[in-house]
């Protein structure tokens, strides 16, 4: 599985997005065991909507999860339930012709349809987060590496202070879980166009740092889901 460059035209933003994530870390380690310093959820009646101070507000914990340091559930994109194999043989949202062009619900934007897995999971208001939410965390947060009861993860800090935990949370390939407790690829609503049409866009963290990535086959790939609010 190899990490692909973004496209020509977005470069800019994701290194300016790339520079502030890594300025954002040089907040230090933050090794609290505890709820509070973590994360800004008032009890443990989880999900709560977090709000962060940078419009939209987002999810105490992953899609799938009843805490915020589980990892939750596996969704590859476009699709609302975990499975035991994630391959393009069993992808269900998309069919491929035989001109190799993949053919699905909507390859601009899912958000809040019945191929989101938040909406149709939590219900409400609750949606996959676009780019443009997941620019906004990375532009407007900062970042430190953190351990929530065991778990490592990122602790992410809006400018009114309040937080949210991602756990490393890995990816599934196939029958196998990849990279838990090293790394997280969370998924957007927003997958590339047409002429990168196997590649959805995400938010990858690893070692503290996050920045919006894509990858080869990412479609199919069980990835994290970290709602936000419509």
């Amino acid at each position: 599985m190899f990490f692909q460059k973004v496209k020509k035209k977005r470069l800019l933003i994701y290194l300016v997005v790339m520079v502030h994530s890594a300025i954002a870390f040089g907040q230090g380690m933050d090794e609290n065991d505890g709820l509070s310093n973590v994360t800004s959820c008032p009890d443990d009646h989880h999900p709560h909507q977090i709000d962060l101070g940078i419009g939209k507000m987002w999810a105490c914990c992953n899609v799938g999860a009843t805490s915020p340091e589980e990892p939750g559930g596996y969704y590859a994109w476009g699709e609302t339930s975990e499975k035991d194999n994630y391959t393009w043989e069993n992808y269900q949202s998309a069919y491929q012709d035989e001109d190799g062009i993949w053919h699905g619900p909507d390859f601009t934007d899912i958000s809040g349809t019945q191929y989101d897995v938040a909406h149709v999971a939590w219900g409400g208001n609750w949606q996959m987060p676009s780019i443009k939410d997941m620019e906004n965390l990375l532009e407007h947060c900062t970042f430190a590496s953190a351990t929530l009861k065991g778990v490592a993860g990122i602790k992410i800090t809006g400018p009114n202070s309040q937080c949210i935990f991602l756990p490393y949370a890995g990816y599934r390939h196939g029958k196998d879980l990849f990279s838990l407790d090293n790394m997280g690829y969370y998924s957007s609503c927003m997958p590339i166009d047409d002429e990168y049409n196997q590649y959805s866009y995400g938010l990858f963290i690893q070692d503290g740092s996050p920045f919006i990535w894509y990858w080869n086959n990412g479609r199919i790939i069980g990835h994290s889901v970290r709602a936000v609010v419509k």
